[in-house]
């Protein structure tokens, strides 16, 4: 009797000590599509590419079957502009890919579906990138996650099969950021970018049978932090490139 009244709390205590104005972001069972652009305010030919991701703001189809990320390296910032929103983490991340891919070298722009190399056309009226990106995946199962405190949330993965061991990723993201270039490639250009990644963390869940919960922090740990913000999360099993499931949105203005 008294496990069951002790079970009857624990849900009530954590809805008492979520955030008061908290989001909930939830994902279908289907899987979402994680798009990864890898760019750098000092390469001439990643505009394009960049404005090409801002477009997908305007794709109905955001957020419920896709969720985008512009990621900013920083191995370009030794030829004349250094790009505020670069971290050497980013740079990594593209190399792992690579190394995954069997690739010696990496690139600007670089795109990336679900963990695979993705060479979409930056046309932004491109008819097959809007229907590729609207196909969710397998079903997978649903992932929620909830705000808990300003910058701290609580996830939840109902897998639709087993896995061994789930780790939770959780970026935040910059929208209407810009930037006046004033050296390098792009000198005397102002740079808008939505999606950037502000910052990234990760985080094993602890396992339930097939249900996965665990918490993440999305503090932004670089320079141009927007008010205009968004968040992505999403699930790989132990510690591969691949999404199994990912959600994400756009947080309140007033945040």
């Amino acid at each position: 009797m008294k496990l069951k009244m002790l079970s009857a709390v624990v849900p009530l205590l954590f809805i008492q000590l979520a955030f008061p104005d908290g989001q909930t972001f939830r994902s279908s069972p289907l899987r979402t599509n994680v798009v990864e652009l890898f760019s750098s305010e000092g390469c001439s030919s990643c505009p394009p590419a960049d404005r090409w991701l801002s477009s997908l703001r305007g794709n109905e189809s955001l957020w419920k079957s896709f969720v985008p990320l512009e990621f900013h390296v920083d191995y370009w910032n030794q030829l004349g502009w250094v790009d505020r929103h670069s971290k050497s983490a980013f740079t990594q991340r593209q190399r792992q890919y690579a190394q995954s891919w069997n690739r010696d070298t990496v690139y600007t722009p670089g795109v990336v579906l679900n963990g695979q190399e993705w060479r979409p056309s930056f046309d932004r009226n491109s008819a097959s990138v809007k229907s590729e990106l609207a196909q969710n995946g397998p079903q997978v199962g649903e992932l929620d996650a909830t705000q808990i405190s300003k910058d701290r949330y609580r996830l939840v993965f109902h897998a639709s099969k087993s896995h061994s061991s789930v780790v939770v990723h959780g970026a935040a993201l910059g929208n209407g950021l810009v930037s006046h270039v004033l050296s390098g490639e792009n000198k005397g250009s102002d740079l808008k970018h939505d999606f950037v990644v502000l910052s990234l963390n990760q985080q094993r869940m602890k396992k339930e049978g097939m249900v996965f919960t665990g918490e993440i922090d999305v503090s932004p740990s670089i320079n141009g932090v927007a008010s205009d913000r968004s968040v992505v999360f999403w699930v790989t099993e132990n510690e591969n490139e691949e999404p199994l499931q990912a959600v994400g949105g756009d947080l309140a203005k007033q945040q």
